[in-house]
């Protein structure tokens, strides 16, 4: 839904910059720069939006196929792949993201 898809955006975003605050206050003592907090919250947003487009992707090349699931290991889930079809697309924008665009 469209509401599930903006929750998603905000608490991802949310969820971020809680983790550089909580992480910056437990080993440096302090509050991290805007400017880390700003790269977070775009990171956040980023990884966000690249999880829905995985699913989506993942749900057009089940349409495509004609297939209601990937596989029957978990049944009434669509598959051990729809586990994990978000994570395919956000993971490795959120790994490069991490080594090169904060530190």
């Amino acid at each position: 839904t469209v509401e599930g898809s903006i929750g998603g955006l905000v608490l991802s975003c949310i969820g971020c910059v809680a983790y550089i605050c909580i992480m910056v206050g437990l080993f440096a003592g302090g509050m991290p720069k805007m400017s880390v907090i700003l790269k977070f919250a775009f990171i956040g947003l980023a990884g966000s939006v690249l999880s829905q487009l995985g699913d989506l992707a993942a749900s057009c090349i089940k349409r495509d196929c004609n297939k209601k699931d990937y596989g029957s290991l978990l049944p009434g889930h669509g598959g051990l792949l729809d586990r994990f079809d978000s994570v395919l697309f956000a993971a490795p924008f959120i790994y490069y993201a991490m080594m090169y665009i904060v530190f």
